[in-house]
């Protein structure tokens, strides 16, 4: 079995151009293609935007081809400080992301160097044992013993959780969602402090009519437009991790429901309760202010090509966690009526 994973793969050369030289001495001797991206996407070739770019479709129509190579994709979703960030290089790689997707490419995303080591040691096992299953007389011979133990269900049993993996969720789950509700509105703090600054420049501008206010005025606004756009992709991620917490929350107490059998004492889901009553409240907290700024952001003059854009991106993030919060909401009651009809029954016993 041969990995490729780029730079580690090649050596300094000459050729027709050099992404010409690293295609002749990667070839097309490997079995895995890895593809790991964060925030930059790298310097234009010949005819595609990145050199990790001309690899993955090298490696796709290998794969298209022939099926004769694995095409693993990861993109790291850590922040990063946004005065360390190159907001064109990150568009790239979310758009690049997003083609992948659209060509059938199933990628993963990861926090950390840690999470994608677990996660690529699994996943490697994963692919070394299908093909162990499906070719056995050309991978006899792979060596698994520093892959991990994976205590896997035949095909068709469904693995269950019990009563302490779905409490566990729920304390787990319900701090995260917390801490992104916490992150999404300190940024939405952040981006109205700094629209205000730059709101009272263009102010001063308007009294002090400067001979060049028009190219003043359009600097400001750009300026503004780009921290607007950092704004969102400061919360894209925490939308995602608040949205997919409150899911787990809402299946662990189905499940909690489900599987507890009157083992869970009152004092427990009257615990259960006041939680989900303390995240309600948290969400109440935070969605004025969130209202209130998508409001402003909506109705912000269409002054410039970069503001006008600036605003749908911003809105966009906005309205997605507007409209998350609500189902959110909704479920959230909906768990509450269930658990006063739980503590109800076991009233009546």
């Amino acid at each position: 079995m041969s990995l490729f994973i780029g730079e580690k793969s090649t050596y300094p050369s000459t050729g027709e151009y050099a992404q010409d030289v690293i295609n002749s001495q990667i070839g097309d001797e490997y079995d895995i293609f890895l593809g790991i991206l964060w925030t930059r996407f790298g310097s234009k070739t010949l005819n595609y935007e990145s050199g990790t770019e001309e690899e993955f479709y090298r490696a796709l129509e290998r794969n298209q081809k022939a099926n004769k190579v694995h095409i693993m994709m990861y993109f790291n979703i850590e922040g990063v400080p946004l005065d360390s960030l190159d907001i064109e290089q990150y568009s790239k790689v979310r758009s690049f992301q997003k083609r992948i997707a659209e060509l059938g490419c199933y990628y993963f995303t990861y926090v950390g160097s840690e999470n994608f080591k677990n996660d690529l040691r699994t996943h490697l096992y994963k692919v070394i044992k299908n093909w162990n299953v499906n070719n056995t007389s050309s991978t006899t011979n792979m060596n698994l013993s520093n892959l991990p133990v994976i205590i896997e269900s035949t095909e068709d049993e469904v693995v269950e959780l019990g009563l302490l993996e779905f409490q566990d969720v729920l304390n787990t789950k319900s701090e995260e969602a917390v801490k992104a509700l916490n992150e999404i509105t300190a940024s939405t703090a952040w981006i109205g402090e700094q629209i205000s600054e730059y709101a009272q420049k263009l102010n001063i501008i308007n009294e002090q009519k400067p001979v060049n206010q028009i190219q003043l005025a359009k600097g400001i606004i750009n300026s503004s437009a780009k921290t607007m756009n950092q704004y969102a992709m400061k919360i894209e991620q925490p939308i995602q991790n608040w949205i997919a917490s409150f899911e787990e929350i809402v299946g662990a107490l189905k499940g909690l429901l489900q599987v507890s059998d009157n083992i869970i004492s009152e004092e427990s889901w009257r615990e259960n309760k006041e939680a989900l009553h303390l995240l309600l409240t948290n969400i109440d907290s935070s969605y004025e202010q969130l209202v209130e700024f998508y409001k402003s952001v909506k109705g912000l003059p269409k002054m410039t090509q970069y503001i006008i854009l600036a605003k749908k991106n911003v809105c966009s993030k906005l309205k997605q966690l507007l409209d998350s919060t609500d189902k959110c909401k909704i479920s959230a009651n909906e768990m509450i009526d269930l658990i006063n009809k739980k503590l109800y029954d076991m009233d009546k016993l």
